[in-house]
């Protein structure tokens, strides 16, 4: 069966993309993802400033990077992948405080190292991973300076009752919120 994307959502199309790889349909799969990548090529090429449009064009190259995987295809994966991670990249660079982003390029890295470890470059797979490491390191920082300030501006509420102060009877262990 040929598939189009004639009138088809991009949402809609990707759920029809995860439909068919679980049947086994790589082919067909294969070609939506490319019709999609041409459909968002169009859209970022108009408006490239639009990082929407820029994520959905990453994106797309990681699903045509996952298809060619799965047809045993690790060159053109390697290709799709490194495109994405490109785009994902810059995205990344534009906005460091995205979480969106970083994770988007950390799928990317992850992507790579495993096409890297399928073909044997266990060197280039380890500073791939190592990549993404440092991103997973400093989301897990920002997250925690987050935290400890939402803690510090609302007074640590909880932790001043445990010690006594604050208001009402100082909180032991196994005492119910």
């Amino acid at each position: 069966m040929t598939w189009t994307l004639d009138g088809i959502p991009n949402h809609l199309a990707d759920e029809v993309t995860k439909t068919l790889r679980r049947s086994g349909d790589l082919t067909g799969a294969g070609s939506i993802w490319e019709g999609l990548l041409d459909r968002y090529r169009g859209l970022a090429a108009a408006d490239p400033a639009n990082t929407e449009w820029q994520r959905d064009l990453s994106v797309s190259r990681n699903k045509i990077g996952d298809v060619a995987r799965a047809r045993g295809r690790l060159d053109d994966a390697a290709t799709a992948y490194e495109e994405g991670r490109q785009i994902a990249e810059r995205l990344a660079a534009a906005d460091p405080t995205n979480t969106y982003s970083q994770r988007d390029l950390l799928v990317g890295l992850i992507k790579i190292g495993d096409v890297a470890t399928a073909r044997g470059r266990l060197d280039d797979a380890a500073i791939t991973y190592e990549e993404g490491r440092q991103i997973c390191q400093r989301r897990h920082r920002r997250r925690s300076h987050q935290h400890r300030v939402a803690a510090v501006s609302v007074g640590q509420p909880g932790k001043d009752r445990r010690r006594g102060h604050g208001p009402g009877p100082p909180r032991r262990r196994g005492d119910r919120l």
